[in-house]
């Protein structure tokens, strides 16, 4: 299968979830991301970044360690500092 449709199935969704995007991704776009995002019907969180493309090798640590912090805000994890890194997360956003 080459085509996944995410979007039809995010109202689906029943689990809190933790939606990121990069605003000049090639590969999922802005408009394809806010798109699913809208249609969650869960708790949700997005997480926009300025990567210059889609998430890349030199991303990850960032990624996974505001992932980790997510995770231990919902309660999932335990045991990492609440503090923020680096300044390429521009702007949460929880309901």
């Amino acid at each position: 299968m080459t085509y996944f449709d995410f979007f039809n199935f995010a109202p689906e969704v029943k689990g809190p979830a933790l939606v990121t995007m990069s605003q000049n991704d090639d590969v999922a776009t802005p408009e394809q991301v806010l798109s699913i995002y809208n249609h969650l019907r869960c708790s949700k969180r997005l997480a926009v970044y300025e990567y210059e493309n889609h998430l890349t090798d030199a991303d990850r640590e960032e990624f996974y360690y505001e992932t980790y912090l997510w995770l231990q805000g919902i309660g999932y994890v335990q045991g990492v500092e609440k503090k923020r890194r680096g300044d390429k997360v521009m702007r949460l956003l929880q309901r």
